[in-house]
């Protein structure tokens, strides 16, 4: 392994923010909302509001969609369902060999389905190269003691991350705090390579014409924008989407009451 290839680097393409002055805004939007609730994750003021679904994959890597695995189980298809009940089937259904093999990704899209989203928000901004990334402080990379492997080599070796990300400011959400990037939204899959391996957990262009967000321990990316983007995105078929409401609930507890 070379040199270079054991440190520490920042998301290719990517500025670390000491100034964190313009995410004001998604602050007090987002601490004006409970934990727990879809507006702790994206700001007010959206026409329209989404949710994403991580799809499941089979035993060939192949991705499976939610309303598959609900069909297989005889469960209902709705806003706010969550994958560990509707992959638990109803009496009469369940029959062969589920669908699915993996369950969906907690915490991050998968690199195929960030690129595809970046792709497609990409339409709706007129500042795609200057787009904000918040991820959350509590990866092993990014806190204080944490070591972190390298991901592209197989060689091992761990690194501790600098003083700069240490001592950055954070943008603080609800029960969350996040270091901010900035940069394009075409080097959003930069943040998959060597000591990164998630997508952001917040992401918005600086015209804020939408917001994409993540939560650590969900399964589902949540999106606010217009009308013309949710349209966009209910008839891409890269993705599975359902609608959004801000005081939606996000953990499973609650989401299927």
């Amino acid at each position: 392994m070379k040199n270079q290839d054991r440190e520490w680097s920042h998301p290719c393409g990517m500025i670390l923010l000491r100034d964190i002055s313009a995410a004001g805004w998604v602050e007090e939007s987002l601490q004006a909302s409970p934990f727990g609730r879809v507006g702790a994750l994206i700001p007010e003021g959206f026409p329209r509001y989404v949710r994403l679904l991580h799809p499941a994959h089979d035993d060939q890597g192949k991705p499976v969609r939610w309303a598959e695995v609900a069909a297989w189980s005889g469960q209902r298809v709705h806003p706010r369902m969550s994958f560990d009940i509707i992959r638990m089937p109803r009496q009469g259904y369940g029959k062969g060999s589920p669908p699915w093999k993996e369950p969906p990704r907690r915490g991050s899209l998968e690199e195929a389905d960030a690129m595809a989203l970046a792709e497609l928000l990409g339409a709706f901004t007129t500042t795609p190269n200057r787009c904000f990334f918040a991820v959350w402080e509590g990866y092993g990379h990014l806190s204080p003691g944490g070591r972190a492997g390298l991901a592209p080599c197989g060689e091992g070796g761990h690194v501790p991350p600098p003083r700069e990300v240490l001592e950055a400011p954070r943008l603080e959400g609800v029960e969350r705090r996040y270091i901010l990037y900035m940069g394009p939204l075409s080097c959003v899959t930069s943040f998959f390579a060597r000591v990164w391996s998630d997508s952001p957990n917040l992401w918005w262009p600086e015209d804020r014409q939408w917001f994409a967000a993540t939560d650590i321990d969900l399964d589902s990316t949540y999106v606010g924008g217009s009308e013309a983007l949710v349209e966009a995105l209910a008839n891409d078929p890269r993705f599975e989407v359902l609608p959004a409401r801000r005081d939606d609930p996000t953990y499973k507890e609650e989401v299927d009451l």
